[in-house]
């Protein structure tokens, strides 16, 4: 929870590492809400973020560390990097399996993935979180999808590797699922649990990036999920569409009582903006700027 992350305002801040342009901030606590304490934006070179990650780790750690010491109204002072990968970096997945032994699940999801995602598990890092559990609708569906659970189980033991759990909870953040809870097996039970993965080299330029710069990354999760977070209301029931604007690309999240559904990206963005409003150069700039937003 935010509430966890922030006690300590000096223990984290978030960065937001874009295709032309890298922001900071840094929040602090003030009764039970949140002010900024320090914040900040600076452009990036075109080039530095694609689809296959940071591709110059120094120079990106170069306007990181710059982003902070001019940051206002305060410098930020936190060692600790909370920041997300975009969505067409990662992949995610909502699936349907019966409430298993942790051990079990975590079998299950790992063949899942394999069947799912187009790299291999070895070079993903994976991570995987319980959304909803539910009664089935009938006993001959549940029969259905136990019998397929044991098929899986029984591959998995020979073909999917071991995950490194070490790596993966430094990298990718989500709520953990509690052992005590996990270890009881309820067969009468389903499971809707979304699966995210990101490939390894794409979470590493960013650890380089960071940690090039004497920081070390604290959090690292998926846009989608934390920007919901940030903008939706505790407990939300509604069915919402989330639409983030960037640069290069646009983020698409289909939000439905509290859960995300759906996420999809559009090849345009703030840039195919500006270039259509470059033709119309009896505009100044500052008006160009006000009809794009």
């Amino acid at each position: 929870m935010v509430s966890d992350v922030f006690d300590d305002p000096k223990t984290t801040f978030g960065i937001d590492i874009g295709y032309d342009s890298l922001k900071v901030i840094q929040l602090k606590k003030s009764g039970k809400s949140f002010n900024i304490r320090s914040i900040n934006s600076i452009p990036l070179p075109a080039g530095l973020v694609s689809k296959d990650g940071i591709s110059d780790p120094e120079k990106i750690s170069t306007a990181l560390r710059e982003a902070m010491n001019t940051a206002r109204p305060n410098k930020v002072t936190s060692d600790f990097v909370i920041t997300s990968l975009p969505e067409f970096q990662v992949f995610s997945k909502i699936i349907t399996l019966p409430k298993l032994k942790f051990s079990d699940m975590e079998k299950s999801i790992q063949f899942e993935a394999a069947e799912l995602f187009p790299i291999p598990p070895e070079e993903l890092y994976l991570d995987w979180q319980i959304l909803y559990e539910k009664k089935p609708a009938d006993k001959e569906s549940l029969s259905t999808i136990q019998t397929n659970t044991e098929k899986i189980n029984e591959k998995t033991d020979e073909k999917t590797p071991k995950p490194d759990d070490k790596t993966t909870d430094e990298t990718i953040k989500e709520e953990n699922i509690k052992p005590d809870q996990a270890e009881t097996i309820n067969s009468n039970t389903l499971a809707e649990i979304l699966i995210v993965a990101a490939p390894k080299k794409i979470v590493e330029s960013y650890q380089q990036a960071i940690g090039s710069t004497g920081l070390e990354l604290a959090v690292l999760e998926t846009k989608a999920i934390s920007s919901a977070r940030a903008v939706l209301e505790p407990n939300t029931k509604d069915c919402l569409v989330l639409v983030d604007i960037g640069a290069d690309n646009t983020s698409i999240s289909i939000i439905n009582d509290g859960i995300l559904r759906f996420t999809g990206t559009a090849n345009c963005g703030g840039n195919a903006v500006n270039q259509a409003l470059a033709g119309q150069e009896n505009l100044p700039n500052d008006i160009k700027e006000k009809k794009k937003i």
